[in-house]
């Protein structure tokens, strides 16, 4: 894009005119910073652009791109609501389907593994509802607390990370 990068017009798309992303870069390979920008700002997912000889595989690359085109064009918007940070901290948060989209909703139920809050319940929910399509990102975290939901995303197919 002329005099603009992609990962610097997104959120003003976002804030303008939100509609789902597929990020399409050089920048945006598997866990790049780019990437998690980008997906962090709203982009529903994201894909590389071909380097090299590998223009030469256009028809398998085409077949990738137009299956996230796809999927991204059936995004729900609304599960990208903002999440309040003002919420209690001793207070789960949950996911759970509602008319066939995904909410947000706040659970005070006991601990879980010792944790309350724990990412662990977002995530096995997470994977419940969308399976292979999850992504988890751990930055911090009380002891062992998202381990295991990070793991039934990891085993599941989705991806993600754990900052050490």
């Amino acid at each position: 894009m002329p005099k603009i990068d992609g990962i610097t017009f997104l959120p003003n798309l976002m804030r303008l005119r939100p509609m789902p992303v597929v990020m399409i870069s050089t920048l945006t390979l598997k866990a790049a910073p780019a990437t998690l920008d980008a997906l962090a700002i709203g982009a529903v997912d994201y894909v590389a652009k071909p380097q090299g000889n590998a223009w030469g595989s256009l028809n398998s690359y085409s077949e990738v791109l137009k299956e996230k085109v796809r999927n991204a064009a059936g995004a729900n918007l609304s599960a990208y609501e903002k999440i309040i940070e003002s919420r209690p901290d001793d207070i789960h948060l949950e996911v759970k389907e509602r008319g066939g989209h995904l909410v947000t909703f706040l659970n005070d139920i006991d601990k879980v593994n010792g944790h309350k809050p724990s990412i662990d319940i977002l995530f096995i929910l997470v994977v419940k509802y969308v399976g292979k399509y999850a992504e988890g990102v751990i930055l911090t975290g009380m002891c062992d607390d998202g381990a295991q939901g990070l793991k039934d995303i990891l085993d599941a197919g989705g991806g993600g990370l754990r900052a050490r």
